[in-house]
């Protein structure tokens, strides 16, 4: 290469150089039209807030398994928290199953933070308290442990090939707990998020992922664990215990902006908004005691705009007939109409009941959580 060629090839490479040391303070060079120009430089995405699930009085969780006949369910709610403890009441839904069947779970706040025993199935005679160990959630001491070495020691409570005739998948068990030991491992490059729908909405939340053999005499199980990344509130997001697997699909919490005035913002814009934390029965329109909050709401907005009037639409999932899941999907709106007209004394010429079946989806029925989400109340007003 010539001289000349080769001071001509250093200019054109060190000129960007010279223009961006000569740039403004966010600003950044760039070549234009041959030339190089000072820019506005591109502003750095900023990272996702991170999601936290607060434990508190009112927080309701759903865990589902599939199964042939539908989703089978139970909605663990937190009935009273302080400082020394607190209190679940689980209700369990299951075709098969007439009623609803409700347990108590107490947890102390020792065992939150320290506790390296997982007890989470439940048994006729039960104590409500099992001291020592914790239930759905793992203590922060095992998560910060199982992030800070990779794996922790742990024992776990339940029975061996969960699934048989007579056991509930999601943990009611007629007898036969033991307690398993073992080594839970993090899984290397496993996803580093799980969606669930929080509050209404679709949320990917953080998750460390564990799995390891446990046994006790000539039993064994394998275990898999993704627990919510938060050391306030370790929760077990989706077991997998040998053929069976429990995922959370909804979690619901009193939120610092009231839900009524969430309900209020979306009907006024866009004339539609989910009634989120409506629970029901499976299969069945009778409404659980859980869904007192999101009626409440419902019925605080009516009193808050006199003049409006609302369709309450029931919609389901795709499993089953379509005839069927309409029925249903009419008899749950009807069920939330009523209970709006008799607990809290609304007018009825103010409601109307449409059910939609499956008609109306606004997920993937491929998945637990797409499912989860399709399963809903929304409320709609006409609009101008």
């Amino acid at each position: 290469m010539k001289p000349i060629a080769k001071l001509t090839c250093c200019l054109a490479l060190w000129l960007p150089m010279l223009a961006a040391s000569a740039c403004e303070t966010g600003q950044t060079s760039r070549v234009l039209d041959g030339k190089a120009r000072c820019v506005a430089a591109a502003k750095p995405t900023p990272p996702a807030p991170a999601v936290r699930i607060p434990l508190l009085r009112g927080l309701a969780t759903t865990t589902a398994v599939s199964g042939p006949k539908g989703d089978e369910e139970q909605v663990a709610t937190i009935v009273s928290a302080d400082a020394e403890r607190i209190a679940l009441s689980v209700d369990f839904r299951s075709p098969g199953k007439v009623g609803i069947v409700s347990r108590t779970r107490q947890m102390r706040r020792a065992d939150l933070a320290s506790s390296n025993r997982l007890n989470h199935v439940f048994q006729t005679g039960d104590a409500d308290s099992f001291p020592g160990s914790t239930m759905s959630r793992l203590s922060s001491a095992s998560l910060a442990a199982l992030k800070r070495d990779g794996q922790i020691p742990l024992v776990v409570g339940t029975v061996a090939d969960r699934g048989k005739a007579g056991q509930d998948l999601l943990g009611l068990v007629p007898a036969g707990r033991k307690y398993f030991r073992g080594v839970l491992t993090r899984v290397p490059n496993a996803p580093a998020t799980l969606t669930v729908r929080v509050n209404g909405k679709p949320a990917a939340l953080p998750i460390v992922r564990g799995k390891g053999r446990f046994s006790v005499g000539a039993d064994s199980i394998e275990l898999e664990l993704d627990v919510l990344d938060d050391a306030a509130n370790p929760m077990v997001l989706r077991m997998r215990q040998d053929r069976a697997q429990g995922q959370t699909v909804r979690i619901d919490y009193p939120s610092p902006k009231p839900q009524a005035s969430v309900l209020e913002t979306a009907l006024a814009t866009s004339c539609r908004a989910e009634l989120n934390g409506i629970y029901f029965d499976f299969g069945q329109a009778t409404l659980l005691p859980a869904s007192k909050p999101a009626l409440d709401a419902a019925a605080q907005l009516m009193r808050a705009k006199p003049g409006w009037t609302l369709r309450i639409e029931g919609h389901t999932d795709s499993i089953g007939n379509a005839a069927a899941n309409q029925f249903l999907s009419q008899q749950r709106a009807d069920a939330v109409r009523s209970a709006l007209i008799t607990q809290y004394t609304l007018p009825a010429a103010r409601m109307t009941a449409s059910g939609f079946g499956a008609s109306h989806p606004v997920a993937s029925n491929a998945t637990l959580e797409g499912r989860a989400a399709n399963r809903r109340v929304e409320l709609a007003r006409t609009c101008p």
